[in-house]
């Protein structure tokens, strides 16, 4: 029998025993499933849309056929947010993660759920992640984009919370928090921090935003790791859209492409946060109303000329409402409206495919 032949039995053998254990589980929560999820093991992995998976970019047939290569040499599990209502991101993961062959995928609906499905045996797997929306210094557990309720999220706010859940430990030797920008600057260095001291294992996660989209799952920015007990050097988030100029004109998208409006035009800017945290300083239920020069200023650090549009869906928190009331020289009033997500992107809700990047002086000026 050649080697190919024998590969494909031991990973057909693989796949019948999963399912035997899937059974048997008292909360029928094993799922075989799979992704090349081999982290690096750097303390720090410079990476522009560098995919999570040892697979490289790849089809979810292409990365079915490389976990079956790899079947026996590492294999990770898995435990992902079971909110559907979310913008698609969770659900993506899941039928990415699930369409390969060297991890195990479970759901959570709770913090407790997701460290407990890091915990069910047979604990034999290399790595654990951990997949929600996030922002810097938090994942959410349990409720999709929004944050609601203490015990459904990751945060340093919470520790006592989470702490006692997560102490029992994971399987394998490291866990990866995978959602947008979880690793950012400080806030995000600390909780990798707080996490791995409570789990007694290496921590990582990224600065930068996380997608899904067409059979595949990747990071941008930077993969920092933390060690239990070692002194890390805070790395602030590399920030996409960092430079801040006078904007001449608004591109916001409309069913004939995109429209530019004068930014002499735009009468006021508000905010409306959602959720039940503060992200970044920024105080859970203080609204913002902007007008002429503030509203300007507040534009200006949002990067509105140049619009990005992608079919791949974020891992970022909804962190709420920004609407731009405009008037034409008929003294006609317009309000668009986006979605701020996490700390570095904007969504036009009307068109959701069209993203803009966000510096991270938002927050700082949402919270003044």
């Amino acid at each position: 029998m050649s080697d190919k032949n024998i590969n494909q039995e031991l990973d057909n053998l693989r796949q019948r025993l999963d399912r035997l254990e899937s059974a048997s589980s008292p909360d029928n929560l094993q799922k075989p499933a799979s992704c090349n999820c081999n982290e690096a093991e750097a303390v720090t992995q410079t990476a522009t849309k560098a995919h999570v998976n040892a697979a490289g970019e790849m089809s979810a047939a292409e990365h079915s056929e490389y976990g079956a290569a790899l079947a026996g040499i590492t294999r990770g599990r898995a435990t992902i947010d079971s909110t559907r209502n979310d913008n698609g991101f969770l659900g993506c993961v899941y039928g990415v993660y699930r369409g390969t062959s060297n991890l195990r995928v479970f759901s959570h609906s709770s913090t407790a759920q997701a460290f407990a499905n890091l915990r069910v045996p047979p604990r034999t797997e290399a790595f654990s992640i951990i997949v929600g929306h996030g922002a810097p210094g938090i994942i959410v557990c349990g409720t999709g984009q929004i944050i609601d309720g203490v015990a459904k999220y990751i945060a340093a706010s919470n520790e006592t919370t989470w702490r006692p859940l997560a102490s029992p430990g994971i399987t394998g030797t490291q866990l990866t928090l995978f959602g947008c920008n979880v690793a950012a600057g400080a806030a995000g260095v600390n909780l990798l921090r707080r996490v791995a001291l409570a789990v007694r294992k290496p921590v990582g996660g990224w600065t930068g935003t996380v997608w899904c989209g067409g059979g595949r799952v990747w990071g941008d920015g930077t993969y920092v790791l933390v060690r239990p007990g070692s002194a890390v050097e805070v790395v602030e988030a590399p920030d996409m859209y960092s430079e801040r100029y006078p904007m001449n004109v608004l591109r916001v998208a409309s069913y004939e492409g995109f429209e530019e409006i004068p930014i002499g035009h735009v009468k006021s800017v508000n905010f409306t946060p959602i959720g039940s945290l503060s992200i970044e300083g920024l105080p859970a239920g203080k609204a913002v109303h902007a007008e002429k020069s503030d509203a300007a200023d507040l534009l200006n650090v949002i990067d509105f000329e140049n619009p990005f549009v992608t079919e791949d869906v974020p891992g970022a928190i909804l962190v709420g409402m920004l609407t731009v009331t405009s008037e034409t020289k008929a003294k006609d009033h317009h309000v668009h409206s986006f979605r701020v997500l996490g700390s570095s992107l904007l969504q036009d809700v009307v068109f959701p495919n069209t993203y803009y990047h966000v510096s991270q002086d938002l927050h700082t000026m949402l919270s003044k």
